[in-house]
């Protein structure tokens, strides 16, 4: 096991961080009954495990290598695919996804527009975009708090 950072989510460690993480994968269920699900920034793997009990089909993307692997040998479904990935470089074919969830990912690169372009590549016609990031004022000025995994974190008019 990799050191544990506090920054990704790990299902070993229980706070108030892995509460609103669940709370927010409870939300989509509505929205993925039945369809190919896309989760990007999928880290070890227990949103994309938790929706794959609704989904058709879920691939989990994730730039960290060792994430990815962890996340093949804890969660193994017929219905669940990780892969290597970044947001800005999907490894997923045109049109293929029902929806996309990312989860608290927006802050952690600065290809922002890059990303929303292989989210709308990715996407089948009328597919769901289903997206959170924290609000710079509320989550970093307010608490005057600066978080080093975040590269570049958004006001709510931005977002």
């Amino acid at each position: 096991m990799k050191n544990w950072t506090g920054e990704r989510l790990e299902t070993f460690i229980f706070t108030r961080d892995a509460i609103e993480h669940l709370h927010r994968y409870a939300i989509v269920n509505t929205y993925i009954e039945d369809k190919v699900v896309l989760d990007i920034a999928s880290g070890e793997g227990y949103g994309s495990n938790l929706m794959s009990e609704k989904a058709s089909f879920v691939y989990g993307v994730d730039i960290d290598s060792f994430s990815v692997e962890h996340a093949k040998l804890k969660y193994k479904k017929e219905n669940l695919e990780f892969r290597i990935g970044s947001a800005s470089e999907i490894p997923i074919a045109n049109d293929s996804i029902d929806v996309v969830v990312s989860f608290e990912t927006l802050e952690h690169h600065d290809k922002h527009d890059e990303m929303m372009l292989e989210v709308k590549r990715v996407l089948k016609p009328n597919g769901l975009l289903i997206i959170s990031t924290p609000d710079k004022l509320y989550y970093s000025d307010v608490r005057n708090f600066h978080n080093k995994f975040h590269v570049k974190e958004l006001y709510k008019d931005e977002f």
